[in-house]
């Protein structure tokens, strides 16, 4: 029988509100702008950018509202109605500053129809924020027409050749049933309707970009919403300080996605060999380890985006707390995807996604302790924990680390010789030395694996037997 493993489902059901981030104000202020202009066109929709970043799936627009470059600063997003034509012409455009930055040239429409904002990001990379606006008649079918805005003007970039497949023209589908996804690994994000039937879910339409617009092109790739989808486009520079608490070890962890990164981290996990717990903060919500599942994962849960992590962005809100000194383990980070409809997924699943659809580095995290507790292994360990804070930089020279390496060693060699208390004053000099060393020798992680696990040892070393009988 197929083993589901259930892991951060939570199902939210949004009963169709849309928060108003504008005022009856702002609407009068634009009809006037657009008066002014001789523009003979009354607001529909609006949409207060600064307000409305990062909330997604209905909350403000059906998609989400981003800004990655800052062009959108301070804009209201508008569509408006020509209410003296039967045809129902419709433009889009930018206010800001109580004036009208850019429209569309040519008023587009037909009869009844109804344009709404449905989401802003930049789809292809260029370096330019597009604008998603979505056309319907009957609030069943819709399209979408998409401008791309560089701060200064927007240009229409869907293709307006035919699809002799089904003989439609531009991005069509179901009303509100969009989806933006890298289907193939490259970080662009192709566009996806989600068919009338979920049984159909295989059968998906998708349009991608081919350098200049998006259209449905022979080679658009194409995945099921049931597939696992690409998350490889964010890197990240993880740092870790561990802090004593109470009985606890507390793990900070802060995540820093690189510049070059092209999307944000929507999932953090850090692998662990011992019991530890993960904390929530805002839309990450944390899991920690079990017996069968030695990782503890972040992931960002919900329609709030606004806690992702944008390129050059960092966030320190990642806590752990273990009974266990540190060691040095594997982290994956996961860049923001679109609609995954695969929930009943087994464990064994989900983890190879996290260890082979991610981008990955060395950190530290909870080590498992022998049982029976060896000492001496644990020495052995510390001694590799010394060499391997070397190699990663962690540990700025190679002097610094043979001082440590010859305290670890003359403590193993005294311990072997049942030289208990000669063993522990070597000992003690390694969490004297870290403390002088911090400062500018040893980062946080060296300094965590050198100090934890030469207390732990200090508290498990062997009784010294009594005077005479060594």
């Amino acid at each position: 029988m197929r083993t589901i493993f259930y892991f951060f489902i939570i199902f939210i059901v949004i009963l169709s509100f849309d928060e108003k981030t504008f005022s009856q104000d702002q609407i009068d202020i634009i009809n006037q702008q657009l008066k002014a202009s001789n523009l003979p066109y009354l607001v529909y929709d609006i949409v207060n950018l600064d307000k409305a970043l990062g909330l997604a799936g209905g909350q403000v627009v059906s998609g989400e509202i981003e800004d990655p470059y800052g062009t959108l600063k301070g804009c209201l997003l508008f569509t408006a109605y020509n209410p003296a034509q039967d045809t129902g012409t419709w433009i889009v455009g930018i206010s800001k500053n109580g004036s009208i930055l850019w429209h569309m040239d040519e008023p587009w429409g037909f009869y009844n129809t109804r344009v709404e904002i449905y989401a802003t990001k930049d789809l292809n990379l260029d370096g330019n924020v597009d604008i998603i606006t979505q056309w319907t008649e009957d609030f069943d079918w819709s399209q979408l027409e998409i401008f791309s805005w560089d701060g200064i003007s927007g240009k229409y970039i869907v293709s307006e050749e035919m699809d002799p497949r089904t003989q439609e023209f531009g991005i069509y589908g179901r009303y509100n049933s969009y989806d933006f996804s890298d289907l193939d690994g490259d970080c662009i994000l192709e566009i996806r309707t989600r068919p009338a039937e979920d049984e159909d879910s295989i059968n998906v339409i998708s349009w991608s970009w081919n350098g200049k617009e998006y259209g449905r092109w022979l080679n658009a790739p194409t995945l099921p919403f049931t597939a696992w989808l690409p998350a490889k486009c964010a890197e990240a520079n993880v740092s870790c300080k561990v802090l004593k608490k109470d009985t606890l070890l507390e793990y900070n962890y802060t995540v820093e996605n690189k510049k070059q990164s092209k999307r944000r981290i929507e999932s953090f996990n850090v692998k662990a060999n011992s019991n530890a717990e993960g904390n929530n903060y805002g839309s990450w919500q944390g899991l920690g380890t079990n017996e069968k599942f030695m990782e503890i994962t972040w992931k960002m849960i919900g329609l709030d985006y606004r806690n992702m992590i944008r390129p050059g962005e960092k966030k320190s809100v990642f806590f752990s707390q273990s009974k266990n000194p540190p060691g040095i383990n594997k982290y994956y980070v996961q860049s923001e995807r679109g609609s995954m409809d695969n929930h009943n997924y087994t464990l064994a699943e989900w983890m190879n996604d996290v260890e082979n659809n991610s981008t990955s580095g060395l950190t530290i995290s909870p080590a498992k302790i022998d049982s029976p507790y060896v000492p001496i292994n644990h020495l052995d360990s510390l001694l590799n924990y010394n060499q391997k804070s070397l190699e990663l930089g962690w540990i700025k020279d190679q002097q610094t680390a043979d001082k440590y390496s010859g305290y670890i060693t003359s403590a193993k060699t005294e311990l072997q010789q049942n030289n208990i208390n000669t063993a522990r004053t070597a000992l003690e000099s390694v969490l004297r030395d870290i403390i002088i060393d911090s400062t500018n020798e040893i980062t946080s992680e060296a300094y965590a694996l050198l100090r934890y696990n030469t207390e732990y040892l200090l508290e498990h070393l062997p009784t010294p037997p009594p005077p005479g009988l060594t």
